[in-house]
């Protein structure tokens, strides 16, 4: 009995200090400030306040949400239908996902509650519903008005005006974003309502009106990756492919190999081999469009630029098919062209492209 009784309280000493070892963790823009790690107690999109221990004793601290790039939650006290949820979404489960979520909503912790919301909103519009994902914008402020995560929900609402065509609803929205940065301080909110202006311009066809806000941010340190992304879709519509190569090439340069850079390199790989398939070198073209492709499989989320690779993809397959003159050679790149166009159907159904793409391999001869 005595035995038992050593066992049962050596479990729960084991247990105690499993939990107190397990912490929430902030991670910062500053590659050379190390992680923070301790108990969050509250978060706003202006401050978030976390516990650290130190001595023995828990010590409060306020970090301002400018410097945090990434903010994770102690595994160990995450409810079960959180990590439930985060489960099916990285399995592209989003309507299970958003259940769990919505589920996980009821634990106490405030940094549980919030990231379960916007996670709800992300399951919604990954899953290309963007009027259930602008429901659930509009309860999770309701819930949290000055959530941790407001920034993102304009970001995604913007999104999904746009998605759906409503350019006034976008405009709106920038217009709204903006005015709440300025309101708070917040300049780089106001840069990105800014960026938000472009893209309405380049959607409207006025690409240089788009390029001139584009290119004065395109080194920004807050909205320099979704300025200089459009900064290359203006050059390419303007089919200024020496220009669109010579960017490209800056681009992959200073960010291969840099965590957090995949959209910029797949966007940046993008235009080098648009560049290469209007110089007629469609194996080179190939090549920088497969590096986007392989973004998914590893984990990526879907974007316009991984779209974008897909597509292009399956054009430069076509491209050396039909150069081919051996048959098993034209054969090989036909029925990958084919793998690429159905891939491309099943993550972004509807695609701008897939008329492109279909008349590309019908073009094999």
């Amino acid at each position: 009995m005595k035995t038992m009784r050593n066992i049962v309280a050596a479990a729960f000493l084991a247990a105690a200090a499993a939990q107190a070892a397990a912490q929430d963790t902030l991670k910062f823009h500053d590659p050379g400030r190390p992680n923070m790690q301790g108990e969050i107690t509250s978060m706003n999109f202006r401050i978030v306040e976390i516990e650290i221990e130190v001595g023995g004793l828990r010590v409060p601290q306020k970090v301002n949400t400018r410097e945090i790039r990434e903010l994770d939650i102690d595994a160990a006290r995450k409810p079960f239908d959180f990590s439930s949820g985060e489960d099916a979404m990285n399995k592209g489960d989003f309507a299970q996902a958003a259940e769990r979520f919505e589920r996980a909503k009821k634990d106490g912790r405030d940094v549980v509650k919030q990231t379960a919301g916007i996670n709800i909103v992300r399951c919604h519009y990954n899953a290309g519903d963007p009027v259930a994902a602008l429901a659930a914008i509009k309860a999770f402020r309701q819930e949290k008005p000055e959530t941790y995560y407001l920034r993102e929900t304009y970001e995604i609402e913007y999104r999904c005006h746009s998605a759906r065509g409503d350019m006034a609803a976008a405009a709106k929205v920038a217009e709204e974003f903006e005015k709440k940065g300025r309101s708070d301080k917040l300049d780089e909110w106001a840069k990105s309502a800014d960026v938000m202006r472009a893209q309405l311009f380049e959607a409207q066809g006025k690409a240089q009106q788009a390029l001139e806000i584009y290119s004065k941010y395109a080194r920004d340190k807050d909205v320099g990756d979704e300025a200089s992304l459009g900064e290359l879709r203006c050059l390419r519509g303007a089919k200024n492919w020496a220009q669109l190569k010579a960017k490209a090439e800056i681009i992959i340069t200073s960010n291969k190999g840099k965590r957090g850079a995949e959209r910029m390199l797949m966007g940046a790989y993008n235009a080098r081999g648009e560049a290469a398939l209007q110089a007629g070198n469609a194996k080179d073209a190939l090549l920088d469009f497969m590096q986007g492709v392989a973004v998914l499989s590893k984990g990526g989320e879907s974007t316009r630029e991984h779209e974008t690779s897909l597509a292009l993809a399956a054009i430069a397959c076509a491209g050396v098919a039909t150069a081919a003159k051996e048959k098993a050679k034209k054969d090989v790149y036909k029925e990958r062209a084919r793998e690429l166009m159905a891939d491309l159907d099943k993550i972004y159904a509807n695609s701008a492209y897939r008329g492109e793409v279909e008349k590309a391999i019908k073009e094999i001869k």
